[in-house]
């Protein structure tokens, strides 16, 4: 694929990215759209807080999160939640 696919990040732009990450001197570099990325940092950072809202968000967001489908996730994260009795 030349990354061009939707969705997908430019093959252009990640050579750029990588490149900007070689001359800097980094061990490590996450290339990523958003949410994904913040996402992944809270996952590797905070697993118990990413653990409670997966369960809050829902199971199919997570998927489409891990999946790269970031761009259906905008609007209505909680929907999926079940609403609490009053």
């Amino acid at each position: 694929g030349s990354g061009q696919e939707k969705g997908r990040l430019p093959t252009a732009r990640a050579v750029a990215l990588i490149l900007a990450a070689v001359g800097s001197g980094l061990d490590e570099i996450w290339i990523a759209k958003h949410p994904v990325l913040a996402f992944m940092y809270f996952n590797q950072y905070l697993p118990t807080l990413v653990k409670h809202v997966s369960k809050t968000i829902g199971h199919g967001k997570v998927m489409q999160l891990k999946s790269g489908d970031a761009e259906n996730l905008h609007g209505s994260w909680f929907s999926s939640a079940k609403p609490k009795a009053s």
